[in-house]
């Protein structure tokens, strides 16, 4: 990213968001359940894991995550920055499903997608791979 003002905003916006999602899930933890299958010299093997549910933490604390100045602040860089602005308020797909592109889905997946799956810690190489 070459936008370093932008890159500052988005990871302070991160940090914050994943310490409101990590408190959230200490006073009332979600978990999803899912398939694991593993293949070893016996053959193949089928069980069930639990891990969090981070997106459901995510989405269940989106109000506080929205209320904070780290919140504004990105939204704010998102907009200004000309390669990105381009893109938001558009809609996007394959025409049988769309969806509008704006700050709050770009802030969503930013940090679902650099989320450590079991500690919700906020990972510098992780975010820089995001």
């Amino acid at each position: 990213m070459t936008n370093g003002t932008l890159q500052q905003a988005l990871e302070l916006f991160c940090q914050q968001a994943l310490m409101i999602v990590r408190q959230a899930q200490r006073d009332n933890p979600r978990v999803t359940i899912r398939p694991k299958v593993e293949l070893s010299e016996r053959g193949w093997t089928q069980s069930y894991v639990t891990e969090p549910d981070w997106t459901g933490v995510f989405d269940g604390m989106h109000a506080p995550i929205r209320t904070t100045e780290s919140y504004s602040r990105a939204e704010e860089e998102l907009k200004a920055d000309p390669q990105i602005a381009s893109h938001l308020n558009q809609l996007v797909g394959d025409g049988e499903s769309m969806i509008r592109i704006d700050t709050h889905l770009i802030l969503r997946s930013l940090v679902l997608r650099m989320i450590d799956k079991e500690t919700a810690e906020f990972s510098e190489e992780a975010f820089r791979r995001a």
